[in-house]
């Protein structure tokens, strides 16, 4: 029996959609070849947008044309199955629809489903059931839960001490083959950049309620991956082959529901002594053979002074003279702005003003001069006057991200924005995105012709005829001359 999945949106999204292909390899499918009809299709959906629900479900009707016969089942899965579980369940040939919640155990519901050929039937899920495992399928857990109390991987506190570590992956190897079958599949698939780049799912969730957004509905309140796991899981990342290990959630620097000490706060600043998003970093950084860390995206309210340290920490200069074996967090912060007017800010319910945001990016810059700052754009939200959007292009210029995503604002049904008033024209909303794309390519080429002649340091993702091509700190594409290099090799040259 062979299976394929399709994921949409985000990278939260990505990454459990590539635990689902790897849990359901573990459990003795094959995946499906190019072209090759499956006998199950597993459909990620997104519905952050609109837009998002129409691809979604073109990709439902697009499985259901592609399965090999109608014995075979089509799971639909992710956000839009959250919300929309009735409707999605009614798509003819659509087999079974597991929402949010239901990801931890959708693997074994796919194999029990198959193995009964039940008649198609919906699974109804809360979108605020712990979430622990959405990372990981319930044996694989079970595996690890068993090696780590064998080798007392657990200090109490939630913590792993990098020897603990290195006993669990000794250990791992008595207990279950299930991981070694996983890690096995991975690596047999050929996808060298998913090995020594790879993403760790560390939260989800959300609460922010922006105008435009309907996540917080399909993924419920910020839950964190408790710190025990996240580190385990690291480890077991490095130990098949990554090299930077790229921290992702739905909200990520809501990690512990906790905040440290802001960098924009106008208030006290206070530390906590729960475990926080910099003290994660700084931990999943002792892992043996993590090179180096990188953040997925991080809201503005989010980016903390520890973080900013991080990133000084990690100055070009000090990486020039470091020791190569001591690992750092990536000097790369994908920070969304949305919008650069304060009126526009305001009506998206974004939690931070023009001059705000400008301070925190000036402390990003002060701490490391190279850093990168890329941005996402919203253009042609609801009532964004002519005036409005040229104020965002005139703060574009003055942060000038280092790569930026423009999105035309989409209709989302069930969100504020899409009953707001003085809603802009789909035309006004293409002209504003070409021009901020125009923008956005401008500050990317500034961005890297800074580095012109001076040394990166580049993390090869792959080779063949004997060009190399990988990813610099500052996540910068490189491609070099380099007959010798190798996956996961981390090269100093000049651009």
């Amino acid at each position: 029996m062979n299976f394929s999945v399709v994921s949409l949106g985000c990278k939260v999204n990505q990454s459990e959609g590539e635990d689902i292909a790897a849990g359901l390899s573990a459990a003795g499918l094959e995946p499906a070849g190019r072209g090759e009809a499956a006998d199950v299709i597993i459909v990620n959906t997104c519905t952050v947008t609109g837009e998002a629900d129409r691809k979604s479900r073109k990709a439902i009707y697009q499985a259901v044309k592609r399965r090999a016969g109608e014995t075979a089942l089509v799971v639909v899965t992710g956000c839009y199955a959250s919300v929309a579980a009735a409707d999605l369940a009614a798509i003819e040939g659509v087999s079974l629809v597991v929402g949010q919640a239901g990801k931890s155990g959708l693997v074994e519901q796919v194999v029990d489903h198959a193995r009964r050929e039940a008649r198609p039937r919906e699974v109804a899920s809360s979108p605020n059931t712990s979430l622990l495992a959405m990372t990981e399928q319930r044996d694989i857990r079970s595996a690890r839960s068993g090696a780590a109390r064998a080798s007392g991987s657990s200090n109490g506190d939630g913590s792993n001490r990098p020897d603990e570590i290195a006993s669990f992956r000794s250990q791992r190897q008595t207990t279950s083959g299930t991981e070694n079958q996983l890690r096995n599949d991975r690596q047999n698939k050929g996808q060298e950049e998913r090995r020594v780049r790879a993403y760790l799912k560390v939260q989800d969730g959300c609460d922010n309620r922006c105008a435009y957004c309907i996540v917080p509905d399909a993924r419920g309140n910020p839950v964190s991956v408790p710190e025990s796991e996240v580190l385990m899981r690291a480890g077991d990342l490095t130990g098949a082959g990554a090299r930077e290990i790229i921290l992702t959630g739905i909200n990520v620097g809501k990690y512990g529901n906790r905040p440290a000490e802001t960098a924009t706060a106008t208030n006290q600043p206070r530390k906590d002594k729960a475990t926080n998003l910099a003290e994660l970093i700084a931990k999943v950084l002792t892992v043996p053979d993590v090179a180096r860390v990188r953040l997925s995206s991080i809201e503005p309210e989010d980016v903390t002074l520890d973080l900013i340290g991080f990133l000084a920490d990690a100055r070009n200069d000090s990486l020039e003279s470091r020791n190569e074996s001591i690992p750092y967090l990536c000097p790369h912060l994908h920070i969304p702005l949305q919008a650069g007017d304060n009126r526009t800010l305001k009506r998206m319910g974004r939690r931070y003003v023009t001059g705000e945001f400008q301070r925190l990016i000036n402390s990003i810059r002060h701490a490391n001069p190279d850093a990168a700052f890329t941005t996402d754009l919203i253009v042609g939200f609801p009532g964004e006057t002519d005036e409005e959007f040229a104020n965002t292009m005139r703060f574009l210029d003055a942060v000038r991200p280092a790569r930026m995503h423009v999105f035309q604002y989409s209709r989302r049904a069930g969100t504020p924005a899409a009953d707001m008033p003085d809603q802009v024209a789909d035309s006004v909303k293409a002209a504003r995105s070409r021009q901020a794309r125009e923008a956005g390519e401008r500050y990317a080429a500034e961005y890297r012709a800074s580095f012109t002649g001076r040394e990166v340091e580049v993390l090869v993702e792959r080779v063949k005829d004997g060009v190399a091509t990988g990813t610099t700190e500052t996540y910068l594409a490189v491609s070099f001359d380099a007959a010798d290099a190798k996956p996961g090799d981390i090269i100093r040259r000049a651009l």
